[in-house]
């Protein structure tokens, strides 16, 4: 209905879970990366949990859009069966032949496990996904537990993802669950988006959508994240029903009364739906009691609407971060703008970005698993590539509008950490970058005259090519360079992350052919890219390409000399704690002092880890996981392998 009004090709804010529009958070993120690893390296037994609307079912399908093609697949999503039906929804979903007439759980079981030794020996993995895990019987439960049994001399014949809400962790955590909990090698729990991570959804949905203007005030975007608490669903319902209220009124942006108007509606059919079996219950008691105890009982329970307006839901509730409205600052967000209703698709404003304490502190002392990346609090603690792309002169905009405009000659972005990125082109450099495009070809008509060439495959064998591996070109080479520790991993960030990472990487692109493009990107500054591409080297204007590039990049990366099958973290001994060890102090330039050994992770090694990871804006919990080693290989002096091409 409003979509041609702002001007997009869709509604960016459905609930539907389309892969395309799923935007990592750092917690998102790093369960998508433990997940794929644990596909490609046949890990055991994984659980993630996360309240309604944070993201699972979406985070699960694009898991399943980038399994490797030698991964068999059997997705549950109705688990509310017996054991006989369940085993049988199995052997369905990986079309496992058997008389339905004479079926048991014996005849299904052997089925099964003959199909999963006849996949190993092809050299087939095989993975069993249950959503909505949370609604499985304990008679089911326990029939996981015995097809975790299933297993050759080596490793286990069947790997299983658990998704559902957090009673899921309940239920495990019982006494007579214990056995089934003890099988559980990795565990996940996604938390509701902070202030910062529902300003960079916003914009990230809409610009897949298409958006070209500032739609939402930054007034609007905080308002959405007092209303929804930073759970994506109710963010996309709040916010369509806010663009529904801006076309209904002809305005070309939205602003916090329009949220607070969608926030009637939205809050309160969702808490409708979730106490409309209360109300049934009510209505039963209201005919069996007495006049005198139903006066009572209706003075003792507040309504559900009073309940949802006065006390708005916040990302506390599930065990997020609990930020009342109250806490969420309404001074000018000096990152979004210079005045209060400044656009926050496209900012004109550039420094540092603004967090209100409240949330800041709700954040840090939020759980995380694995490595998370930390945004820096100002300009001195980014890294040098980063503080080089931020602007501090601010644009011009048209006085006492409150609206931003958008400079003509500025480009802005805004990174996975909430930084805005800006490129502002003066006279002078408008003319040195005319004379330097001459040296540079078009991106967009050397992709089409490329496009079927463009493929991720044929990226990821240049990517391959530059780490100077042997490699069969005819086998999927992420599978191929295991052989000597390499694994490739997908992430989602900006160009300061790729600068960090200081690795080559191959980078998705989004052409109005509608298809995605994939290119081995070897080097970049502030003005150019070095792209790979058969074999010979190509020079981009970087601002051609940000603008069709929206995070997507894949690199390789290597593992510890003993392998990597899950973070390293204090109290934690063996030959892997020793090569850590020698790397930090490779690094720094002098040995970590040790308590009770080398081969432990003890309390200097932590101390020295935490100080790593603060320096490479990562969360500095001591937990040494792929982000870690990655940023670990980097920066070791002794690391042979290749790094980013950076110019001056």
């Amino acid at each position: 209905m409003y979509e041609s009004y702002f001007g997009l090709k869709e509604k960016p804010f459905s609930i539907a879970p389309d892969p395309r529009y799923i935007y990592l958070s750092d917690a998102h993120e790093d369960a998508l990366a433990h997940l794929l690893f644990g596909v490609q390296e046949g890990g055991g037994f994984a659980l993630m949990t996360g309240e309604v609307g944070t993201g699972k079912t979406t985070l699960l399908r694009t898991l399943v859009q980038q399994l490797p093609e030698h991964i068999d697949l059997a997705l549950v999503f109705n688990p509310m069966l017996s054991p006989l039906q369940f085993v049988a929804t199995v052997c369905d979903e990986l079309k496992i032949p058997y008389d339905a007439d004479k079926a048991s759980l014996k005849l299904l079981i052997d089925a099964l496990n003959k199909h999963l030794l006849e996949a190993y020996l092809d050299g087939r993995r095989t993975i069993l996904v249950i959503d909505e895990a949370q609604s499985l019987s304990v008679e089911v439960l326990e029939q996981i537990r015995l097809l975790t049994n299933l297993e050759t001399t080596r490793e286990k014949l069947l790997q299983i993802i658990l998704i559902g809400q957090p009673e899921l962790r309940e239920t495990l955590a019982r006494t007579d669950m214990r056995q089934l909990a003890q099988r559980i090698t990795d565990v996940f729990h996604l938390e509701p988006l902070g202030i910062q991570d529902v300003r960079n959804y916003l914009i990230h949905r809409l610009t897949i959508a298409g958006a070209q203007k500032p739609i939402f005030l930054d007034s609007a975007v905080r308002a959405i994240y007092s209303a929804s608490g930073g759970v994506p669903r109710l963010v996309n319902e709040l916010a369509d029903k806010a663009l529904l209220a801006a076309y209904a009124r002809e305005k070309r942006q939205v602003d916090k009364k329009m949220v607070r108007e969608a926030s009637k509606q939205v809050l309160a059919s969702n808490n409708e739906s979730q106490f409309g079996w209360l109300w049934g219950v009510t209505a039963a008691v209201v005919i069996l009691a007495a006049a005198g105890i139903l006066y009572l009982w209706q003075q003792s329970v507040p309504t559900a609407n009073d309940h949802m307006l006065q006390q708005p839901m916040t990302s506390g509730q599930g065990g997020g971060n609990q930020t009342p409205a109250a806490a969420v600052n309404e001074q000018p967000v000096a990152q979004l703008s210079v005045a209060d209703d400044t656009p926050v698709l496209i900012s004109n404003g550039v420094s540092t970005p603004y967090e209100p304490p409240e949330v800041a502190a709700d954040q840090a002392a939020a759980p995380q698993t694995g490595d998370s990346i930390t945004p820096p609090v100002d300009s001195e603690a980014l890294p040098a590539q980063a503080t080089a792309e931020v602007s501090s002169t601010q644009p011009s905009s048209t006085p006492g509008t409150g609206e931003g405009v958008l400079h003509p000659q500025v480009e802005q972005r805004e990174d996975r950490a909430g930084r805005v990125i800006t490129d502002q082109v003066t006279d002078a450099e408008k003319e040195s970058d005319e004379q330097s495009n001459k040296q540079t070809i078009a991106l967009d008509e050397w992709i089409y005259d490329h496009s079927e060439e463009t493929s991720r495959e044929n990226a990821l064998k240049e990517l391959v090519s530059v780490w100077d591996v042997d490699v069969d070109s005819r086998s999927d080479p992420c599978r191929s360079i295991t052989e000597y520790g390499l694994q490739c991993l997908k992430m989602s960030g900006s160009w300061a992350m790729i600068n960090e990472i200081n690795r080559p990487v191959i980078i998705q692109l989004h052409l109005d052919d509608q298809h995605s493009h994939y290119v081995a990107l070897l080097g970049s500054d502030d003005e150019s890219v070095v792209i790979r591409f058969n074999a010979e080297v190509y020079h981009f204007s970087r601002r051609e390409l940000s603008a069709r590039w929206f995070g997507e990049f894949e690199l390789i990366w290597q593992e510890p000399p003993m392998g990597f099958r899950s973070a390293m973290r204090p109290g934690d001994s063996g030959e892997q704690i020793e090569w850590l060890r020698d790397r930090l102090g490779e690094i720094n330039g002098e040995e970590i002092p040790t308590e009770n050994g080398e081969d432990l992770f003890d309390e200097p090694l932590a101390e020295a880890v935490r100080s790593f990871q603060a320096s490479n804006h990562l969360k500095p919990d001591a937990m040494v996981g792929m982000q870690t080693i990655i940023r670990l290989n980097s920066a070791s002096p002794s690391d042979s392998g290749p790094r980013l091409r950076v110019k001056g």
